[in-house]
C-alpha cells in the first residue's frame, strides 16, 4: 500500500507538520485581517530563490531558503515603508504593489538565467517547481529543514498560545497584562517568513497563501468556538495534506500541492453550498407553515 511506503513517509511527514504549523500561523493572520500579507511575503520569496541561485550557482536547500527568507523580509520592509506616515499608501494597495512587483522581479530574473551561458554549467532543473511546488524535487536536507522549523514553530505557538489569543482577540487587555503588540508582530513574522521560505519547495509560491488561509476558513464554517476552530484548522490541513500526498503517489500526474488546495477548496465549496441549500429549505418551510 502506498501509505506504508517509504516515499509516502518522506513526503507526508514534513508536509503534514508544515501544514499543521502554517494553518495555525495563518489563522492568526486571518483573525488579524492580514491574510494578504502572507500572500505578498509568499510571492516575495521567489526572487530570493533565483538570486541565491545566481550568486552561488547551487540549489542547496539552505542557500535557496536563506535567499527566499531574505527577499521576503525585504518585501515586508517595503510594505512598511509604503504605508508609513500620513502620506503613506493604504495597506491593501501597498500589499498588492509589493506582491506583483516582487513576483515580477522573480520572473524577470528567471528569464535572465534561462539560456544564459554564464549559468550553463549549473543545472536549473527544479527552479520552475518553486512556482507550483513539487514533492518530487524534495531532498534529504529539505526534509530535515522543513521538519525542524515546522516543529519549532509549533512549539513556539503552543508556548505563546495565550499571548497569541490576546493578540488576536483582545490586544488592549493583552497590553495591560504585558503582552506587547509590537513584540507579537515580530514573533509572528519570525515564524511566518521561514515557513514560507521552506514551504514553497513543496507547495509553490502561488499556493502558499491558500495553504495559510483555507484551513481556517474551512474550520470557521464547522464551529463557532475559537479554540475548536484552531484545532479543526490544524487537523483539516493535516488530513488534506496526507490525502493529497497519497493521491499524488497513487495517481500519475497528480500534483501534490495543487491537489491539496483543490481538494480542500472543493470540500469547502461543497460545504457552503449544502449550508445554503439547508438555509433555503428551512426558509421555504417557514413560509409554507405561516
Amino acid at each position: 500500500m502506498f501509505f506504508l511506503s517509504y516515499d509516502f513517509f518522506v513526503i507526508a511527514l514534513p508536509l503534514g507538520v508544515l501544514a499543521l504549523s502554517t494553518a495555525l500561523i495563518g489563522g492568526i493572520l486571518l483573525y488579524k485581517k492580514q491574510s494578504l500579507l502572507g500572500d505578498a511575503l509568499g510571492h516575495g520569496t521567489y526572487p530570493g530563490v533565483i538570486l541565491a541561485y545566481m550568486l552561488f550557482a547551487t540549489k542547496s536547500p539552505k542557500i535557496l531558503a536563506l535567499g527566499a527568507a531574505f527577499t521576503a523580509f525585504c518585501t515586508l520592509r517595503v510594505i512598511q515603508s509604503l504605508t508609513k506616515g500620513e502620506q503613506g499608501m493604504r495597506g491593501e494597495s501597498a500589499l498588492a504593489l509589493s506582491l506583483s512587483g516582487m513576483f515580477g522581479l522573480g520572473m524577470v530574473l528567471k528569464t535572465v538565467i534561462t539560456g544564459n551561458p554564464h549559468f550553463a554549467k549549473a543545472s536549473q532543473s527544479g527552479l520552475k517547481s518553486f512556482l507550483f511546488g513539487s514533492a518530487a524535487f524534495l531532498q534529504k536536507e529539505d526534509f530535515v529543514l522543513i521538519l525542524f522549523w515546522s516543529l519549532f514553530s509549533l512549539s513556539l505557538f503552543f508556548l505563546f498560545r495565550r499571548a497569541f489569543c490576546l493578540y488576536c482577540f483582545d490586544p488592549e487587555y493583552g497590553e495591560f497584562l504585558g503582552v506587547e503588540e509590537r513584540k507579537m508582530h515580530i514573533l509572528l513574522r519570525f515564524l511566518l517568513i521561514p515557513l514560507l521560505a521552506l514551504g514553497i519547495k513543496m507547495l509553490g509560491v502561488l499556493l502558499m497563501a491558500s495553504f495559510l488561509v483555507l484551513p481556517m476558513l474551512f474550520a470557521r464554517e464547522l464551529s463557532g468556538r475559537r479554540n475548536v476552530i484552531f484545532l479543526l484548522a490544524g487537523l483539516l490541513s493535516l488530513f488534506y495534506s496526507l490525502l493529497g500526498t497519497g493521491l499524488s503517489l497513487s495517481q500519475k500526474g497528480f500534483s501534490t500541492g495543487a491537489g491539496i488546495i483543490v481538494l480542500m477548496g472543493g470540500s469547502l465549496m461543497l460545504l457552503l453550498i449544502l449550508k445554503e441549500l439547508r438555509a433555503g429549505i428551512q426558509s421555504l418551510g417557514h413560509k409554507t407553515s405561516s
